[in-house]
């Protein structure tokens, strides 16, 4: 088991791309991280990213934690992964069916 740092993100409502799958999201709604806001973090182990991503999907749809005051884990939300073991961090984003890296488009409009 690894340890990792996360953080959930959120696209406000009014964000065009909120609940559109990536491949819309990003051709056709002018994709940007800008909107986003952090709803949750936190520390969990996990085999691997997606051991990682899928056990949060089921957290937060689930059996959310006290406190958590967002909406169910959607299409559209970003999920931050740090591995802290290998010093790595990325970008995750729910699908319409599973999860998409996003770690390279993020850090594009970054730069």
């Amino acid at each position: 088991m690894k340890k990792y740092n996360y953080v959930i993100y959120q696209a406000k409502i009014e964000a065009p791309f909120t609940f559109l799958g990536w491949e819309i999201a990003n051709k056709h709604a002018n994709w940007s991280f800008d909107p986003y806001r952090s709803v949750w973090n936190g520390t969990e182990e996990a085999a691997d990213d997606m051991d990682l991503v899928n056990y949060l999907w089921e957290v937060f749809n689930i059996k959310q934690p006290a406190g958590y005051r967002a909406r169910s884990l959607s299409v559209s939300d970003v999920i931050r992964v740090e591995n802290t073991e290998m010093d790595t961090v990325k970008y995750y984003y729910c699908d319409s069916f599973g999860w998409k890296d996003i770690t390279k488009e993020i850090e594009e409009k970054e730069v």
